[in-house]
């Protein structure tokens, strides 16, 4: 037996089909072409749909990156031309995934990890861009440090069963708590399986979940990354608000809760936030830049 033959058996035991379910599935030209092909002919009730599954070096598709302008204007129009009840779309070298509903919206990853962890125990992992403790109020719910390495740390060291990175990086207990594209999307083939049984479709049930403004991360070019954050820390020390420090600073008020972090390897500040409406966002977000400026 091969070792493709071998990872596609591993595979195919998390498969649990409810009713027919037909994906497009974005290559971004790298490797994981050759993986979805064998899995997608073992089981049933999947039609695959998968396009731009040529191994190119040179990613002529769109690049490898699928958050870069444009990356998705292919997955989107195979979605909606094709029927498709939903898309996955891979970096290039296939260990993050992003899906997208069927009207070709692009889902948050921590509102996929919503509808997948149903069907895993808790503890669960998230990184501190989760805003766990304003926007999931969730008590298995761990945070992390943003990255990799700090995800499968945590994830092992709490034996947590699921975890997840906003970038599109999922890490399974039964991956040996690493990361693994592949098996998000065949968890999140059962989850579009289970809405399609119900008589739903993904875009009313992510809407269902989704209670916050939640824009993507905002980078700041700042010359002290170190002394932007300290600034917004003093400017919210404020009783109404609780600080806290696992990875830069986190604020969390009533309404409202955002991460600046600094970036490793460029001199960036990376913003995420969360608000209970747009009026918040924008008074929220107009203090920060300040105080960043």
């Amino acid at each position: 037996m091969s070792y493709i033959e071998r990872y596609i058996g591993f595979l195919s035991k998390f498969i649990d089909v409810k009713s027919p379910v037909k994906g497009v599935f974005d290559c971004s030209n790298g490797p994981v072409g050759k993986e979805l092909e064998e899995l997608f002919a073992k089981v049933d009730g999947v039609e695959a749909v998968i396009i731009n599954n040529d191994v190119d070096g040179e990613f002529s598709a769109h690049g490898p990156n699928p958050l870069k302008e444009g990356a998705l204007d292919d997955i989107r129009e195979a979605i909606t031309s094709q029927g498709a009840d939903f898309g996955a779309i891979f970096d290039g070298d296939a260990d993050r995934v992003l899906f997208l509903d069927e009207k070709g919206n692009l889902v948050d990853t921590f509102v996929v990890f919503a509808l997948i962890k149903k069907d895993f125990e808790p503890p669960y992992v998230v990184d501190v861009r989760a805003l766990s403790g304003f926007a999931m109020q969730d008590e298995d719910v761990i945070e992390s440090k943003a990255g990799r390495f700090f995800l499968w740390q945590t994830m092992k060291g709490k034996k947590a069963s699921l975890g997840a990175e906003r970038t599109g990086h999922y890490f399974f207990k039964d991956f040996w708590y690493f990361d693994s594209a592949v098996l998000a999307t065949v968890h999140m083939i059962n989850i579009v399986s289970s809405i399609k049984a119900d008589g739903g479709v993904v875009s009313r049930r992510v809407s269902d979940l989704v209670q916050f403004q939640y824009p993507p991360e905002i980078n700041f070019e700042v010359g002290d990354a170190g002394g932007s954050i300290e600034r917004v820390k003093k400017g919210f020390l404020d009783k109404r608000y609780k600080l806290y420090e696992l990875d830069g600073v986190t604020v969390q008020g009533e309404d409202f809760a955002f991460n600046l972090r600094a970036s490793a390897t460029e001199p960036v500040v990376r913003l995420n936030i969360a608000a209970s409406d747009k009026d918040v966002l924008d008074r929220i977000l107009a203090k920060v830049k300040e105080l960043i400026a």
